[in-house]
């Protein structure tokens, strides 16, 4: 006898992960057997983009045990945090849902990879944006050009020869000539 299970995924994620944050994924497992099935674990991994064979991070076994009835669902969640040193690229991440069937003829496990797609990762935004930068690097240069004309009219050489005054002067008789 064939079992038809269905299982759908809902996440957070829109294929772009902020890399080291905490994901949650919710996966709704419906049963279309003639049985009830007991979903035992979720788990997932994160693998090279080139060869699924290669795991950059396994995820943890997270039990469930649930147990869904007949043409019934249920909603089950799993959370996993990608490590804080990966590299800004596309990975594929792969999620599978465990379980098994109830019947007094023995237990027969089954597994479903629910979710197994390439996502971005990304690194979280700083704190900083260039918009803080270059207002931060406009008031260092606005400090400096004050300082370096305070200097030049405080100095006392620079007072006797009014050396300040003819820099100015010379300035505007320049743009008056263009």
């Amino acid at each position: 006898m064939v079992r038809i299970i269905t299982i759908i995924i809902i996440v957070i994620i829109i294929k772009i992960i902020i890399i080291n944050i905490i994901v949650t994924v919710l996966c709704l497992f419906k049963n279309h057997a003639e049985e009830i099935l007991n979903v035992t674990a979720i788990m997932g991994s994160l693998n090279s983009k080139y060869d699924f064979h290669h795991y950059y991070q396994n995820y943890s076994y997270s039990t469930q045990l649930g147990l869904v009835k007949p043409d019934e669902e249920a909603t089950f969640h799993y959370t996993f945090q990608l490590h804080s040193q990966l590299e800004p690229d596309e990975y594929y991440i792969a999620h599978t849902v465990f379980y098994e069937s109830t019947t007094t003829a023995g237990k027969r496990p089954f597994s479903s990879t629910f979710f197994n797609q390439t996502v971005d990762l990304y690194l979280p935004i700083s704190d900083y944006d260039i918009k803080e930068i270059l207002k931060a690097l406009f008031y260092l240069s606005s400090v400096i050009i004050i300082s370096f004309v305070a200097y030049l009219g405080c100095s006392p050489e620079a007072a006797a020869k009014n050396t300040l005054l003819k820099w100015f002067k010379d300035i505007i008789s320049k743009q008056k000539k263009l």
